[in-house]
């Protein structure tokens, strides 16, 4: 029941971002739109924020079984780049969204400690997303701004992807980011 209502207010915020602007959305309607008590919206989510932080996050944790159903032979750069993309596209309406109300800033602005609990969930299972960031904080230096280089990298792939009118598939997009991270190109 507890994830059910938390699905509902989550679609609640993506349909009324669908029909206005993010700033003129008020708490009332959300709980309105989900079906929901104000005071039960209120126990999950205490401002508007946390909402759309929890849009992030549910994002996070569609990309982390793309990520399982793409290399369960094993992580590797075509498999993650690949499941990367085919995330994006499965998804596209709500990035769409989320970058027209200007709310990508979530992810951007958390985009290292999203990808270490999309790490702890599937790479380094069993560890705390925490736990995953120290040690990636350990890494060499070189490596350490190689994946941040990689992680900004792909992610403006993915956002001038998403509003291209001819489409490339996650494919043909994929295989474009591997021939880049691989010096083919």
């Amino acid at each position: 029941m507890e994830g059910q209502t938390i699905g509902s207010i989550r679609e609640s915020m993506l349909s009324l971002l669908s029909e206005k602007e993010y700033s003129k959305i008020q708490m009332k309607e959300i709980a309105e739109r989900a079906h929901v008590g104000r005071k039960t919206l209120y126990r999950y989510f205490d401002s508007k924020e946390k909402i759309v932080k929890y849009v992030a996050e549910s994002l996070m944790d569609r990309f982390a079984q793309e990520i399982h159903v793409h290399n369960e032979d094993g992580l590797t750069l075509k498999g993650l780049t690949y499941a990367f993309f085919v995330f994006i596209n499965n998804n596209r309406a709500e990035f769409s969204l989320l970058k027209k109300a200007r709310l990508l800033s979530y992810i951007e602005d958390n985009l290292f400690e999203l990808i270490s609990q999309v790490a702890s969930k599937t790479k380094f299972k069993g560890m705390t997303a925490d736990e995953v960031q120290k040690m990636q904080k350990l890494q060499r230096p070189e490596d350490k701004y190689a994946l941040y280089y990689t992680l900004a990298g792909y992610w403006c792939v993915a956002m001038a992807w998403i509003d291209e009118n001819d489409l490339l598939s996650p494919d043909q997009i994929a295989e474009i980011a591997v021939k880049i991270m691989t010096g083919q190109v």
